[in-house]
């Protein structure tokens, strides 16, 4: 089972971020209990630094606004699972939790708790805190996989029938891996972005992926900086048409750029390719099993949302 608490592992150091550029309100409540802006950004705001490589201006603020309205959903549906866990007085034991707490420092490299105590103090959080909001994550996923992912199970003919079925889905696109270094128009390099680009555009050529990252952390005002820009797979036909012109082939350590848009200019260091290919069964069924598993916990899982929804008080002030 895999935790979906991992996720909440930054809080304190994003939710730092965020309260300088983001206005912290109360976008919804549940029996009560309130969930902020800060709650959805939490989860949002990797995936809104991915939504900026496929869209721009309007669009990119519909369908950032969009995914925000999706991950609000989500909270208030954990927010319920943890009361209803309270509700049946559910209790886990300290040293799980404890002991599943050394696996997510472990995961992202933080090397004890001290070290955490540090992290967390520097953005105004205690370990208690922390402890807390582990405890119910953990809590949740535990009872979601209680009441919705136990008992679901598929037969191989069900997985032979989904593949015949669904042949044109296990044809894959073209997608791409990128590093981005951007310089925002309206950012850190304001004054002097156009002379750095030029500058860049000449540097960055045939420079590895080391010397990228430095780069990156060097001059870089976007998204990912602590990952060296990296963002994640995306479909070659979905990238913005700014982008695409620029990249003119997809070869792993190529380097591109400038590419100049309303709001920024962006370099990309390609670090992975993938070919279009279409799976044969025998590749996919283990797959196929997977996806019909996933299919069969979210409908069970949907159910169990509906019907706490049902005996719930849900308020939303957006």
């Amino acid at each position: 089972m895999k935790f979906f608490s991992f996720l909440f592992f930054f809080i304190t150091i994003v939710f730092s971020a965020l309260s300088e550029t983001e206005d912290i309100g109360v976008l919804a409540s549940v029996n009560g209990t309130p969930i902020t802006l800060a709650d959805v950004l939490e989860i949002s705001s990797p995936q809104e630094a991915q939504l900026a490589v496929m869209y721009k201006e309007a669009e990119l603020d519909k369908q950032i606004l969009k995914l925000r309205k999706e991950v609000l959903e989500s909270v208030i549906a954990r927010k319920l699972v943890y009361q209803d866990f309270k509700a049946h007085d559910f209790k886990l034991p300290r040293d799980f939790v404890e002991n599943n707490m050394d696996v997510m420092l472990k995961s992202f490299h933080v090397t004890s708790r001290h070290e955490m105590e540090s992290i967390l103090r520097e953005n105004g959080k205690t370990m208690d805190e922390f402890k807390d909001r582990v405890y119910e994550n953990i809590a949740v996923d535990a009872l979601i996989y209680g009441r919705c992912y136990r008992e679901v199970f598929v037969t191989p003919k069900d997985v032979f029938d989904y593949y015949q079925e669904h042949k044109n889905d296990f044809t894959s696109k073209s997608s791409i891996k990128l590093r981005i270094l951007t310089l925002k128009k309206k950012g850190i390099h304001e004054e002097d972005a156009l002379p750095l680009s030029a500058h860049l555009e000449k540097k960055m050529k045939g420079k590895s992926e080391e010397e990228f990252v430095e780069a990156v952390s060097l001059y870089s005002d976007g998204p990912n900086l602590e990952e060296g820009g990296e963002l994640n797979w995306v479909n070659v036909e979905d990238l913005r048409e700014e982008f695409s012109k620029v990249i003119t082939e997809y070869k792993k350590g190529q380097v591109f750029g400038p590419a100049t848009t309303d709001e920024a200019i962006y370099f990309f260091f390609i670090k992975e390719y993938k070919e279009s290919h279409t799976v044969s069964y025998e590749e996919a069924k283990s797959k196929i099993r997977e996806r019909m598993l996933d299919e069969e916990k979210e409908k069970a899982y949907h159910e169990y949302i509906g019907t706490l929804r049902k005996n719930a008080y849900i308020q939303y002030f957006i």
